[in-house]
Parts: C-alpha cells; sequence; structure tokens
C-alpha cells in the first residue's frame, strides 16, 4: 500500500481499536437482550455456628 514502516504500529493499533471499540459501542446500545433481576436485592448473612 506505501505505507512507510514506521507507520506499522499506528496502523496496526488503529486496525486492532476500532473494531473493538465498535463492537463495545454496539453491546452498549444493544437493548434488545435486558437482564432484569427478580429476587431479593439485600439478603442478610446468617452465620452457620458462631
Amino acid at each position: 500500500m506505501g505505507f512507510p514502516t514506521v507507520f506499522f504500529p499506528v496502523l496496526f493499533a488503529i486496525f486492532q481499536v476500532l473494531p473493538t471499540s465498535g463492537h463495545a459501542i454496539s453491546q452498549l446500545f444493544d437493548l434488545s437482550v435486558i437482564q432484569v433481576h427478580i429476587g431479593e436485592w439485600l439478603r442478610h448473612y446468617l452465620p452457620l455456628k458462631e
């Protein structure tokens, strides 16, 4: 492609960051899968024996 070898680490970083950030953003805004907690929020600890 005609890039100087000095730019190879930068190009590698760009091609690694873009798909990863795109995947993370799509997971953040994907509302089709929502987990809803059904149950007690705070459960008190009961010791077995003291």
